[in-house]
């Protein structure tokens, strides 16, 4: 998995949302590693409530959320065609591009990278707020 000891791993996420918490952080990463999750692997493996993965998940994918804030478009949700209850999670190709620049930050080639934009897709001012 993606080591973010780094700074500017942390700043990259912070582009996000200055308050970004660990969880958020902890979704998209799992999603990015598995290639491929049910929602209940978060929940169970990082002690996560239905609501709060609900709502850690809901801020990556393009769900608008209770306030009215469209999420990122990182993560796709979808339901389980075994069991319709459950919901299947993975990256999108523009998550997929930023999970790429997450890796090569962590290799220490930050090409790529402009701090002073968002690192949504498109570097579009954040659709959150």
């Amino acid at each position: 998995m993606v080591n973010l000891e780094g700074e500017a791993l942390l700043r990259a996420f912070a582009n996000f949302d200055l308050n970004i918490n660990n969880a958020t952080i902890q979704v998209f990463l799992m999603v990015a590693h598995r290639g491929e999750c049910a929602q209940k692997e978060l929940e169970l493996e990082l002690g996560l409530s239905d609501a709060s993965s609900s709502r850690n998940v809901s801020f990556w994918t393009d769900d608008i959320d209770k306030k009215g804030r469209r999420g990122w478009g990182l993560i796709e949700r979808r339901e389980n065609p075994e069991d319709r209850r459950y919901k299947l999670l993975r990256l999108t190709p523009e998550g997929q591009q930023f999970f790429a620049k997450l890796q090569a930050s962590r290799d220490g080639r930050m090409d790529g990278w402009d701090f002073e934009r968002p690192v949504g897709p498109g570097n579009e001012k954040p659709r959150r707020g």
